[in-house]
């Protein structure tokens, strides 16, 4: 078999300082920036999988694209792979998440992303 076991998944999206706030009452971009992030947590989370699996052939998967911006996080790392896709392609991954969404949550999550999310990707991953 080639390739590597996924022996845990981190995802940033559940590390948030603040609960949800839904699309249309969000004002800034503060969600898509590293400091909306509860890092001593992912850190933590991290460790613990790293110590779970200590000695086991796989890979622990750290998945967000603020984490390139937190060089604590990033000093644990063998490799970091960034998956590029097209604006678009991302926007409609991101309004296949929850196909329960209206049409207009839909439209006021695109505006968001437009406005916020694509920005804050290329600011975090664009060298």
């Amino acid at each position: 078999q080639s390739g590597h076991t996924v022996l845990a998944l981190v995802r940033g999206d559940d590390y948030f300082l603040t609960t949800y706030i839904p699309y249309q009452d969000r004002q800034d971009g503060s969600w898509e920036d590293p400091k909306s992030v509860d890092w001593p947590s992912v850190l933590s989370e991290v460790r613990k999988c790293v110590d779970q699996h200590s000695g086991a052939e796989g890979v622990i998967i750290v998945e967000s694209f603020v984490l390139l911006d937190h060089q604590p996080l990033l000093d644990m790392t063998d490799l970091v792979i960034c998956l590029d896709a097209p604006k678009l392609v991302c926007l409609q991954r991101r309004i296949k998440r929850n196909p329960e969404r209206s049409q207009k949550e839909n439209q006021v999550l695109e505006d968001y992303y437009h406005k916020f999310v694509w920005p804050g990707f290329l600011s975090h991953t664009e060298p």
